[in-house]
């Protein structure tokens, strides 16, 4: 019979194959399957070391799916993209999940995910999926590994074990080995005081299906634990066979014909204690030190603060608690006379916040009092109390005048500036101003909200009469109108010209300490007056020394020897433009410098042939053993300088003459300028030809000891 049915069976598969033709289904690629991070929430993760990470596939299913991040500690300049690889998944029945551990510390992390389906890849998003900030602190374990199993059901159960916590901290989550092997079970977990008479914290409820292995649940709120304290770590469920790991040197305690519901009692009194075995749990919490109070400060107004504006946009301070608390701010207020709430703000962070609520500040210069008290949810606090005063009430701004041009003025420049004074009795009152002006009796408005008492209107007509007016308004709504006036222009004004031809001249060395500073100046309009502004010194910035004055020189006194002095000179027309001179500098002799020694008497020959070169020595001292230069003085209105040569050297120097009778005279400078006197003479006769005669030769020899003969014979010789 069974072989009749296989038969059968075959023949209706054959028939099937001709009706229905068989395709491959195509592959799948992984561009469609849209994965993403879920979004982080709350964004700001608190004192925690890692945040658990779950990814969605929006389409289809996918083979793997990858972990992205990046890190920016100012959440401006990011890192690169990077893989993360971890593969702790805190979340069994949650197939893409990470335990991401944060690896650059406390900052801004941003992930996003790539899907992989049949050996291709998704192409990554164009920004982050999910995003959120960390504090990172130290997770301290407690708790006891299982050394076997056995199974205990859990139904309506509830098992637990108990531990000391050494320090204070918040409980985050509980961790629980579970083996369900064929029924679903809804599990929680929770914390109570060792005496079992007070619930302190309770876990989220999880549906565990078919498994093996550790699940984690997180605490709703955050139950706080105190140091050297003993606790009950308890799990509670309703599933028929969900086991746990025990230790039997530890605890089990339970209640029998008590009905899962979720909700944990306030006590579990009463509740029956076995002995023979303890459930393999562990807490994890953030570990605290001793508990800092949180510290208010920066408040606005600043305490004792004056000129406070009405019903200001509103009150703020800065709180700071080192234990990282999240924390509640109450401000008050005692305006009525009696201290009462004037705004709240719960459950947060270290930052700035703010009081909304300041109708009450509704009164000129009253002084008020207001506080601030911030709590951390144990027993941590601050309470600070701050005054402030509010301004007088408001008077309009002052009446604009003083206007320049002045009222009726002539001969105003095209480019001329308007000028007034404004301003406001009221000290702290913002003051802006409207600008008319027009050619019109009635000036149209020409800028509005304008801060400065001096206004470029740009370059105006040439011979128009203009009308102009400002309007005052300050930062409380009240304004005044100046009065109307006039002015007329003329022509385009130039500035003056260019400072130049300094004496002393620029960079000039050895200057004596008594002089007068001269310069070039003037303007290209004709009839304008310039005056102008000195400004002197041996350093920088320079001191104005003179000021508005009409002549191109100015007399500085005495000055110092040896010293380098700066200066410069600004020109300034009648109709207020101006030109800035070149900075200038000069340096004074210094008299501790002595000048070379007279040189000797130059040596060489004193008769010659027209045109021919011939060569000529000297040479001098100097005392302070300056390198020296000289000036050779050749008697035909001819001069030569040579050198430096060092002191006491020998130099020669050569020279052409045509017919005649010639002195020469040396004289030396040394290197700070200084000159020494004049050389004596040598007498030199230069014929048309030359006569070699003996007899003559040695007379001159003679007659340069007798200069007058020595004259005499060279007249008769040429």
């Amino acid at each position: 019979m069974k072989k009749g049915l296989d038969i059968c069976l075959i023949c209706m598969m054959l028939v099937l194959s001709n009706v229905f033709v068989f395709t491959t289904l195509p592959v799948v690629s992984a561009e469609n399957l849209g994965t993403s991070v879920n979004s982080i929430s709350p964004y700001w993760q608190n004192a925690i070391p890692e945040v658990n990470i779950r990814a969605t596939v929006n389409s289809g299913t996918a083979d793997n799916i990858t972990l992205y991040y990046r890190y920016s500690s100012n959440n401006a300049s990011w890192s690169s993209w990077t893989k993360w690889n971890g593969i702790n998944n805190p979340f069994p029945n949650f197939p893409w999940a990470w335990t991401f551990n944060c690896p650059s510390g406390t900052g801004y992390y941003e992930f996003y995910s790539i899907g992989a389906k049949n050996s291709s890849y998704e192409p990554a998003p164009g920004s982050a999926d999910a995003r959120c900030h960390v504090t990172v602190s130290t997770w301290t374990r407690f708790g006891y590994y299982p050394v076997g199993y056995k199974s205990d059901d859990l139904t309506n159960v509830l098992q637990g074990c108990n531990f000391t916590c050494p320090s204070s901290g918040i409980a985050d989550n509980m961790t629980v080995w579970l083996e369900n092997g064929d029924l679903t079970a809804n599990v929680s977990c929770a914390i109570y005081s060792i005496d079992r008479t007070t619930l302190i914290g309770y876990t989220e409820e999880k549906t565990i299906g078919i498994y093996q292995g550790w699940v984690t649940f997180n605490f709703i709120g955050e139950p706080f634990l105190v140091a050297d304290t003993k606790y009950y770590l308890v799990v509670w469920g309703d599933g028929g066979h969900t086991r746990y790991n025990y230790n039997d040197s530890y605890h089990i305690i339970g209640k029998t014909g008590v009905t899962y519901t979720g909700i944990f009692p306030d006590n579990i009194l009463g509740w029956s204690i076995w002995t023979s075995h303890v459930l393999s749990i562990y807490c994890r919490y953030t570990e605290y030190g001793p508990n800092s109070n949180p510290v208010n400060s920066n408040s606005y107004p600043i305490n004792g603060a004056v000129n406070i504006p009405l019903a200001p946009a509103r009150l703020s301070i800065t709180v700071n608690d080192a234990n990282g608390d999240l924390m509640n701010i109450t401000f008050r207020t005692n305006e009525s006379g009696t201290w009462k709430n004037a705004d709240t703000t719960s459950i947060i962070g270290n930052g700035t916040f703010y009081c909304l609520n300041t109708s009450w500040i509704d009164s000129y210069s009253t002084k008020y009092w207001w506080s601030v008290n911030t709590s951390d949810g144990h027993g941590g606090w601050d309470n600070d109390t701050y005054s402030f005063t509010t301004a007088a009430a408001n008077t309009p701004p002052n009446t604009p005048n003083n206007p320049n041009p002045f009222n009726h003025a002539t001969s105003i420049d095209i480019n001329a500036d308007l000028r007034w004074t404004g301003g406001d009795l009221d000290t702290g009152d913002m003051v802006t101003y409207d600008i008319y002006l027009g050619t019109s009796s009635n000036p149209p408005l020409k800028k509005s909200g304008y801060t400065s008492t001096t206004y470029d209107p740009g370059a105006m007509n040439s011979y128009t009469k203009y009308y102009w007016k400002i309007i005052s308004r300050d930062n409380h709504g009240a304004s005044t109108s100046g009065p109307i006036w006039d002015f007329t222009t003329i022509r385009a004004n130039n500035p003056p010209y260019t400072l130049g031809h300094p004496y002393p001249e620029n960079g000039a060395i050895n200057i004596i300490t008594d002089i007068d500073f001269i310069w070039s100046g003037g303007d290209p309009d004709v009839g304008d007056t310039v005056t102008y502004d000195v400004y002197f010194g041996s350093m920088q910035p320079l001191q104005k020394v003179a000021s508005n004055i009409s002549t191109q020189i100015y007399n500085p006194g005495i000055l110092s020897d040896g010293l380098t002095y700066f200066w410069n000179v600004i020109a300034w027309d009648n109709h207020g433009l101006s030109t800035n001179g070149p900075l200038w500098h000069f340096t004074t002799t210094s008299t501790s410098n002595n000048p070379p020694n007279k040189p000797s008497k130059p040596t060489g020959q004193i008769y010659g042939t027209t045109k021919q070169l011939y060569l000529y020595t000297t040479n001098t001292t100097d005392p302070d053993g300056d390198q020296v230069y000289y000036l050779w003085e050749w008697g035909d209105n001819s001069f030569e300088w040579v050198g430096p040569y060092d002191s006491s050297l020998v130099i020669n120097a050569s020279h052409a003459w045509a017919k005649g009778t010639y002195q020469i005279r040396v004289k030396a400078k040394d290197f700070h300028g200084l000159e020494s006197e004049w050389s004596d003479p040598l007498l030199v006769s230069m014929p048309k030809t030359k006569i070699y005669n003996p007899i003559i030769q040695l007379l001159y020899k003679i007659l340069e000891h007798f200069p007058i003969l020595e004259k005499i014979l060279n007249q008769y010789y040429n």
